[in-house]
């Protein structure tokens, strides 16, 4: 039988393999099923289902096959629709109704939310310096959701870190203590296409049923809500459902790679509201924590690998959660393909790409790339000669990251800022200093930043 967990781990690859864009406007979108021993993928919309039948299918049978052992069969369908949630019957006094003897969890919803991945739950969930606050958080909402210490409860951090893995952990817990509760779980983006969805459609039932079961939730999880960025209507249908589920006393956890006062074009007033709860950040797990992840993971995937391959796999890939389950992945299936044991002479010739990617020296490009997407400006902005405020801030960021990670000399940063020269750079260093010290936000700022590129 075709295990559910299947298609997370192949979505875990693809992750390496497609945009952030794409992996979470139509990859994520899709949930899975196993029917008469094919994968049945099922998209909210034709478009998803199109997009991923002609761009991805082929890739993901593959994917598929691989992990499973065996040729499998791979199909993608439309979801079907249902109807609106049912009112949960608690009102306002409580977050949650209370828990009883039946079967059939309020989870299982109809409108359009992603399912649950049920590798996603605290027991899979590896604890370690980097993570314990939010761990702690994140069990504290599970026990007693809609607390005002920490709702809404926002976790935050690079990519691949385990913000989601955390956040549907809760709702797995939430589910299991009160089985007739409703948990949205949703990206984003998602929200933002259900959105356009009522809109285009002109049908006012149509929005008010969007509207209802978002509102009806007893727990609404969203992920990735920089994605909001821009999106004005999306915003302010968030923040009138956002209010209405604070106010009901409703768990809603939301996660980020960025601070929430940090997030570009999202308006104020939803920042104010995230920073009223408990802000919790994340960091790139430290080398112990990497080498339990592995160890867990391959344990899930059968696979037996020696602890100083482990070790030497934690200390090669050191960016994200993401990665080495990605690198995982592929051990385990050339493992079953080539049927040779895991040594780190194995390692070194299966993942060379990744090895090198990882290893590789950081070059004052990198930087400069990686600081215009963090402060959502224009590359060349940053090289040109432009004294606007944002611009200024990013410039210093970079040559200050430029003098940590790289062995150019002042002159030759100087230069790689368009033509700048060495006192520009000095002047950068002294303001960034400054600027740490002064600025809690700013620090923080920095150190997502530094962390992007410590080996």
């Amino acid at each position: 039988m075709i295990p559910l967990s299947l298609w997370e781990t192949v979505l875990v690859q693809l992750g390496q393999e497609v945009s952030e864009k794409d992996l979470h406007a139509s990859l994520r979108t899709l949930s899975a099923d196993a029917v008469n021993g094919a994968l049945v993928l099922r998209a909210p919309n034709p478009y998803v289902r199109n997009a991923v039948e002609s761009r991805w299918l082929e890739r993901i049978t593959e994917l598929a096959s691989a992990y499973y052992g065996d040729r499998i069969s791979v199909k993608v369908e439309l979801e079907s629709t249902g109807a609106p949630l049912a009112r949960s019957g608690n009102g306002k006094s409580r977050a949650l109704p209370a828990s009883n003897s039946s079967k059939n969890k309020g989870g299982t919803l109809k409108f359009g939310f992603s399912p649950l991945s049920p590798i996603f739950t605290f027991d899979q969930h590896i604890v370690g310096d980097s993570n314990r606050l939010a761990r702690c958080a994140a069990e504290a909402a599970s026990k007693d959701p809609g607390r005002r210490e920490y709702n809404p409860l926002f976790l935050y951090g690079t990519v691949g870190i385990g913000k989601t893995h955390l956040m549907q952990a809760v709702g797995h817990a939430l589910q299991d203590r009160y089985p007739n509760a409703k948990v949205g779980y949703v990206n984003a983006q998602n929200f933002v296409q259900h959105i356009i969805n009522a809109i285009l459609n002109r049908n006012n039932e149509a929005a008010e049923r969007m509207k209802n079961a978002y509102r009806e939730l007893d727990a609404l999880l969203i992920d990735d809500i920089h994605l909001f960025s821009g999106k004005e209507s999306s915003q302010a249908e968030f923040l009138q459902t956002f209010n209405l589920l604070l106010e009901g006393g409703k768990q809603v956890i939301i996660t980020s790679d960025k601070f929430s006062r940090e997030l570009v074009q999202v308006e104020d007033r939803i920042k104010s509201r995230l920073s009223q709860g408990l802000t919790v950040r994340i960091s790139p797990p430290e080398l112990e924590t990497r080498i339990a992840i592995l160890e867990i993971k391959a344990k899930l995937r059968d696979i037996h690998i020696k602890p100083e391959v482990l070790r030497f796999l934690a200390e090669n890939i050191t960016t994200s959660v993401r990665e080495l389950e990605g690198a995982l992945n592929k051990l385990a299936a050339s493992h079953r393909f080539m049927g040779k044991e895991i040594t780190i002479a194995f390692v070194r010739n299966q993942l060379e790409d990744l090895l090198e990617f990882s290893n590789r020296t950081i070059t004052i490009d990198d930087i400069q790339a990686a600081v215009a997407r963090y402060y959502d400006v224009r590359l060349k902005d940053i090289l040109s000669a432009k004294r606007r405020a944002d611009l200024v801030l990013a410039r210093q960021v970079a040559m200050s990251l430029c003098r940590e990670f790289t062995s150019k000399s002042l002159p030759e940063i100087g230069k790689a800022f368009g033509g700048k020269n060495h006192a520009t750079v000095l002047y950068a260093l002294k303001k960034v200093r400054e600027r740490e010290q002064q600025d809690k936000q700013f620090r923080d700022e920095y150190k997502n930043l530094h962390e992007q590129f410590v080996q």
